[in-house]
């Protein structure tokens, strides 16, 4: 069992590692391949805990200084993209993975409470599911700056039900989501010349406030999205912000706080009732069930050492990154990772989603050129997802 621990560990954090500093690419299709290998069950389990984990602390790396973002941090961005402006990159990445961290501190008993609750709760969902969707729906119209905003969230939601329900598209959030939020923001950013100032290592102190109300908001709207996944992290991290009126470094700890304890709670899901909004706990059920990590003490204890590890591995790789982001000349990295992009999207996708890829991104940019916030865009999974319980 001790070498069993050891090798899912080592081989859960080096693939954690990968999938979270390549831009664009995401934990869900490593998690693919790896349940088609011939690995020990044991040690999948473990590796789709850990990676999951790891990747939703270090994924936020390419976002900040590359701007591609997954379908997790992607609210984040452009506070973050404010702080790399003023050399203050190290900062954003810090009060990401701070941000998580506080939230499972002071979050713990809030944590606790659910988990004791949920298989209480699953009755509720399916009759409060759509009744919530539509309240965000109407949410999303009230946050609009100007016409252009309803074109938006309705060629939003359209080419997200055509996607996720309609259309043979593989790996359809992939491919929206680096349209929409991806590559609609580096063909924005080419029109603008951007230099990238010296970035400084320096950390500004958080007042205690600030974390504390992090902290209990954080669980309790992680709590809502596992119960609801219609709505996503962003959307979360958007009415979280508004609701707790934080500013820009409080909207960055929000967003760490909730995409890790989301990517958790979505473990304990699985165990408890089954159910899982993140596709690594549905391969974590599927193909481990049957093994010593499939258990709440194991589950816990994984889910920890995931967390430590995030957290050191995110303060190191994020200071070796910052050393030379100064250096790239953006046009031409933008222009690369747009590339890049292309390439995963033909490599985890089909021609439909090569089209999707390419709409989805018209629609982002239609979005930023129209100074609309781009929580707007979440209405490609509340759409869908809402005509599914209808």
């Amino acid at each position: 069992m001790i070498l069993t621990v050891l090798v899912g560990t080592l081989v859960g954090t080096i693939i954690g590692i990968i999938s979270g500093l390549i831009p664009g690419l995401h934990i869900n299709n490593i998690i693919y391949l790896i349940s088609n290998i011939q690995f020990n069950l044991e040690i999948k389990a473990i590796i789709f805990i850990l990676s999951s984990i790891i990747f939703s602390f270090l994924s936020f790396i390419p976002a900040t200084l590359f701007s591609i973002p997954n379908t997790e941090n992607f609210v984040g961005l452009m506070p973050a993209q404010r702080l790399v402006l003023k050399g203050k990159a190290y900062y954003a990445i810090y009060l990401y993975i701070t941000g998580a961290i506080n939230a499972i501190i002071f979050g713990l008993p809030l944590i606790i409470m659910f988990l004791f609750l949920l298989k209480y709760l699953t009755s509720a969902i399916q009759i409060l599911t759509p009744i919530i969707l539509i309240i965000g729906l109407i949410i999303l119209f009230f946050n609009t700056k100007n016409y252009f905003g309803y074109f938006i969230i309705i060629f939003s939601g359209l080419i997200g039900y055509f996607s996720l329900q309609f259309a043979n598209v593989e790996n359809p959030l992939l491919v929206i989501i680096s349209g929409l939020f991806g590559v609609s923001n580096i063909i924005f950013l080419l029109q603008n010349k951007l230099n990238i100032p010296r970035q400084t290592s320096h950390i500004e102190n958080i007042d205690f406030a600030t974390k504390l109300k992090v902290g209990i908001v954080a669980p309790c709207l992680s709590i809502f999205v596992t119960l609801f996944p219609g709505l996503g992290n962003g959307f979360a991290t958007y009415f979280g912000t508004k609701l707790s009126q934080l500013k820009d470094e409080g909207y960055i700890l929000l967003n760490g706080a909730i995409n890790v304890l989301v990517m958790i709670l979505s473990f304990f899901s699985v165990l408890i009732i089954g159910k899982s909004r993140t596709a690594s706990a549905v391969f974590f059920e599927q193909y481990t069930q049957n093994t010593f990590v499939f258990s709440l003490p194991w589950i816990i204890f994984f889910c920890l050492i995931g967390v430590v590890l995030g957290y050191f591995l995110t303060l190191y790789s994020s200071k070796l990154f910052i050393a030379y982001i100064h250096k790239i000349n953006y046009k031409y990295l933008n222009i690369f990772i747009l590339i890049f992009l292309q390439i995963i999207v033909i490599l985890f996708s089909n021609i439909l989603g090569i089209i999707v890829f390419w709409l989805s991104a018209l629609i982002g940019y239609l979005c930023l050129r129209t100074e609309n916030p781009r929580i707007l865009l979440m209405s490609c999974i509340i759409v869908p997802v809402l005509i599914y319980f209808l």
